[in-house]
């Protein structure tokens, strides 16, 4: 099953080029999107074996998406093909409440949480905590420990992330370059804190790996696309912008 297997979603996705609002005729570029994706194909790319489990339609969609993962090194066989529905349907989001109770439970079982600000809230929304500042992503961390797991990572976006293991914390500031596309950005910062930690990297080098590959993503257009190989990890330059 590879050194790594993601569960989730993904989709079709079509982007019009162009600014304003699309007209027939609009050039476009069919593509796919999905956060458990772009987590396998990145780390797929650093050079370690990733699994993608999900469900996709007996469609033209799904034949373009499994192609374009087995062509990025991402193992697809235990995909199931479903031939009552079409790829990229999405159910009704569950009342906050609900999730939180949830992903309460599953944090409690994880070693490693990544998180951005909001949904850390969610999670430790009702955890009892003196004085707990909802905006500080170390309270939020420490909140998040405080359930189970061994690692907690708070993205923050343009601002780096806070990491943790109980015993040392970093406040890491995000790679400056100039930004292209941001979608996609946390999940490329995933695949590379991942990537380091499979590599045995302390914190430090976990959360460098994962700001540099948050960089590449954010500097090139496309959710994955942009994401880089481990050959390419010292092309983002001190500077600025992806030189490949």
């Amino acid at each position: 099953m590879g050194e790594l297997v993601t569960l989730g979603e993904v989709m079709a996705v079509t982007r019009v080029s162009g600014i304003g609002t699309p007209s027939p005729g609009a050039a476009a570029t069919l593509s796919y999107a999905g956060a458990e994706a772009t987590v396998a194909i990145g780390v797929a790319r650093l050079g370690h074996r990733a699994t993608w489990l999900g469900r996709l339609g007996q469609d033209a969609a799904a034949d373009m998406i499994l192609t374009s993962m087995r062509g990025e090194g991402v193992d697809v066989s235990h995909t199931v093909r479903d031939g009552e529905r079409p790829t990229g349907y999405r159910a009704l989001l569950w009342p906050s409440e609900q999730a939180g109770e949830v992903l309460r439970r599953l944090v409690g079982r994880a070693q490693v949480v990544f998180a951005g600000l909001e949904e850390a809230r969610l999670v430790t929304n009702g955890v009892p905590a003196a004085q707990a500042d909802e905006d500080d992503p170390g309270v939020l961390a420490r909140l998040l420990l405080d359930l189970g797991p061994r690692e907690v990572v708070i993205k923050l976006g343009r601002e780096g992330a806070y990491v943790t293991d109980g015993n040392t914390a970093l406040r890491v500031p995000a790679r400056e370059v100039s930004e292209i596309d941001p979608v996609g950005a946390g999940d490329a910062f995933v695949a590379g804190y991942l990537s380091g930690r499979l590599d045995g990297l302390d914190l430090a080098g976990r959360a460098g790996r994962a700001v540099t590959c948050g960089a590449f993503a954010v500097s090139t257009w496309g959710d994955w696309e942009g994401l880089p190989r481990r050959r390419e990890l010292n092309l983002l330059a001190a500077g600025d912008g992806v030189a490949r």
